[in-house]
């Protein structure tokens, strides 16, 4: 029996590395290849045209949750987005359209002090705090400075500078 030969590989360093010859393998059927070709074809990534932007996703939400997400907004409970139902929206999305949601102007401006909480049903599940109003407060100015022209051309990391220096102010006033 012959020996393979095998290729020696220098790498910086002078550091040897020994690469085996390739292996022999049999080809398989041409109708095995067909079925692996599908596979990886169903199995690709969404493409990102193919994603809905955030006033998709708050459509199908006011579609769906119209007791929740109606013209007025309500304050919703602490953790709603963890109440996810078995909806059109995958998780991500779910998650995504509550944030855009709770960050909208006519949302921060609901939750004053007292106001009730409500739930995915739309049943009234606690209320707002003191705190929790300043924290909101503090967000809508936040959000309302960043719309003025002079703050439009901030970019990313600057506006969540901003917003963190906004958490801050909210959690020392509450």
């Amino acid at each position: 029996m012959a020996k393979k030969p095998t290729v020696t590989v220098t790498v910086k360093k002078r550091r040897r590395v020994v690469v085996p010859p390739p292996m022999e393998m049999e080809t398989p059927p041409a109708a095995e290849v067909a079925k692996t070709e599908l596979k990886i074809k169903k199995a690709e990534p969404t493409n990102y045209k193919s994603r809905k932007t955030a006033k998709q996703i708050l459509a199908i939400l006011a579609d769906e949750f119209p007791a929740v997400f109606a013209a007025e907004p309500k304050p919703l409970k602490s953790g709603f987005t963890q109440d996810y139902p078995s909806t059109r929206l995958t998780p991500r999305e779910w998650k995504r359209g509550v944030a855009k949601w709770v960050t909208s102007e006519k949302y921060l401006k609901s939750c004053t002090t007292g106001t009730a909480r409500i739930d995915i049903n739309g049943q009234v599940s606690g209320e707002v705090t003191q705190k929790e109003a300043k924290y909101a407060k503090a967000q809508l100015a936040v959000t309302q400075l960043l719309k003025k022209k002079q703050f439009s051309g901030l970019n990313k990391n600057k506006q969540l500078a901003m917003r963190e220096m906004a958490k801050k102010v909210a959690r020392e006033a509450g």
